[in-house]
């Protein structure tokens, strides 16, 4: 059985004594019986294609693929908020310039937050701590 893979097992090597489009399939690794043999179908250099993004890749393929390098680096994709959620560094920023800012405008009565495109909610959450008056997400 031969299927697809960003990450394959094997690759085709055509060979000039080749003749009608055949090749020759070159195991990259141990295949074990039972397990199917994969391939990379770009025409590019197999570290060069691994190096593209997920939407690169399936660009050049024209499908969608389900490897387990797409589908890990898909989940990564999928999960970008997490990473910036844990972000204390920005997180530090943000609670900062919006204590300043909040504060600031406190001294000219009540402060009305309107958080556009919540996500969330963390920006919304900040400036409520930081004393606005009212926050709308």
């Amino acid at each position: 059985k031969i299927q697809h893979s960003c990450e394959p097992n094997a690759v085709l090597q055509h060979r000039d004594e080749d003749v009608c489009g055949s090749a020759v399939v070159l195991a990259l690794e141990k295949i074990k019986k039972g397990e199917p043999i994969t391939l990379c179908r770009p025409q590019i250099e197999i570290e060069e294609f691994s190096l593209l993004s997920v939407d690169e890749r399936h660009e050049i393929l024209g499908f969608s693929c389900m490897c387990p390098l797409c589908e890990s680096e898909k989940q990564i994709d999928d999960n970008w908020h997490f990473e910036m959620l844990h972000d204390e560094k920005r997180n530090a920023a943000y609670r900062v310039a919006l204590t300043n800012i909040i504060a600031e405008l406190k001294k000219d009565g009540l402060v009305h937050v309107l958080d556009i495109g919540t996500g969330s909610g963390l920006l919304s959450m900040i400036a409520a701590e930081a004393g606005a008056s009212h926050v709308t997400a």
